[in-house]
């Protein structure tokens, strides 16, 4: 009867295999992605790599600049630096000061390292250290200092010739 049963009753068929092997597949097909996906960026990044060094070589080749290119940039360097010295505070700041006891002979500026040299000639010292003074508490003007005085003499006229130095504050 054994034999029978098979044919009298159908057998239940087993779903839990197939499901399994569908969860299987699955996983394997998204951990598959995964790992292409992972492969991509490694790829991409490396080509943004090869972009990157290929820029660069071609950048190092082109010629160095000639002669008449270095003298034309040397110029504009000279003009920026003109342009941008603080011409306008720095003759405030000198105008603002100076007296009649004062007659400035010199006016000196160096523009590649900001500083200032004035010359000129004092009616007598107790003006000189005035004028000095009142220089270094100008805030356009810095390290303000005298680099030397001499007595002058012309006929019966005596002055202080005298060379200040400051830096430029701004």
């Amino acid at each position: 009867m054994d034999d029978l049963k098979r044919y009298l009753r159908p057998q239940p068929k087993s779903t839990s295999w197939l499901l399994l092997g569908a969860a299987v597949g699955l996983a394997a097909t998204a951990w598959l992605g995964f790992l292409a996906l992972q492969q991509y960026r490694i790829v991409e990044r490396a080509a943004a790599r090869n972009d990157k060094l290929a820029a660069i070589q071609n950048a190092s080749k082109t010629p160095p600049p000639g002669r008449a290119e270095q003298e034309n940039l040397k110029r504009w360097t000279q003009l920026r630096m003109e342009r941008d010295f603080p011409w306008a505070s720095l003759f405030q700041a000198v105008e603002k000061v100076t007296g009649h006891d004062i007659e400035l002979l010199e006016f000196k500026p160096d523009k590649l390292n900001r500083t200032i040299a004035l010359g000129g000639e004092a009616k007598d010292r107790k003006a000189l250290v005035a004028y000095l003074a009142a220089l270094s508490t100008q805030r356009a003007l810095k390290n303000v200092y005298l680099v030397h005085q001499q007595s002058v003499e012309r006929g019966a006229l005596e002055t202080v010739a005298f060379e200040i130095r400051a830096t430029l504050g701004q």
